[in-house]
């Protein structure tokens, strides 16, 4: 963020809550045992909206330290909200794993950059397969049965869109609003799903639309 433009004041609050947070968390938790520190989400595509969370993913060397994360998270996180620690270990970055596949469009803030020739890397037709699955066998079954959130479910469809697009020859989305500009087909459920990004809508009504219109979509795949 050292050279962006036109800084909005949510990401300046952002920015200090970034910074509160890696404050505390490299007090508090030994150094040697966490390998690197990585800001994903919104924040690193300068998309953030009123209710964005600043996800923060500490790189740990083991399960003790990744519990102290998430303790110190709990316990402290007030004290630097919207930013949340979310701790992997590196073992568990050793399976398949959407954090690996999308390691690229993240930014490193602390430590060393990890290496994806180490770690298992999945081709774009495989991630794009294992989304469809999980839209289907476990975001939507559990956004009907109200354990995932609509605004979840928007989040997946820009993943999903953008893994299309990919593969279709176009390059990685920078953001989810260049993402929907370059699709010309204003019946693409992309569009839909920027318009709820950028527009929530607790409305019953239009969100089953949306999930009808989005289970069409996946049809497509099959």
């Amino acid at each position: 963020w050292k050279h962006w433009q036109k800084i909005t004041k949510l990401e300046e609050t952002a920015i200090e809550s970034i910074k509160k947070a890696k404050k505390i968390l490299l007090q508090s938790v030994p150094k040697d045992r966490i390998i690197a520190i990585y800001v994903k989400g919104s924040f690193v595509r300068r998309e953030m909206v009123k209710k964005s969370d600043v996800d923060i993913v500490p790189i740990v060397k083991d399960l003790k330290t990744k519990k102290a994360i998430q303790k110190l998270d709990k316990e402290k996180g007030i004290f630097y909200r919207p930013s949340e620690l979310l701790p992997k270990t590196a073992q568990e970055l050793k399976k398949p794993n959407s954090f690996i596949d999308r390691l690229n469009s993240y930014k490193l803030i602390y430590g060393k950059s990890l290496k994806t020739s180490e770690f298992p890397f999945r081709n774009k037709k495989e991630r794009l397969e294992g989304l469809i699955r999980a839209f289907n066998n476990e975001f939507l079954p559990n956004y009907e049965k109200g354990t995932f959130g609509f605004s979840e479910l928007v989040k997946k469809v820009f993943w999903l869109t953008d893994l299309e697009e990919q593969i279709n020859g176009k390059k990685a989305a920078v953001s989810w609003k260049k993402l929907a500009n370059s699709i010309r087909d204003k019946n693409h459920i992309i569009h839909d799903a920027l318009k709820f990004r950028l527009h929530p809508t607790k409305d019953k009504v239009k969100r089953r639309i949306f999930i009808v219109k989005l289970r069409k979509h996946l049809e497509l795949f099959v």
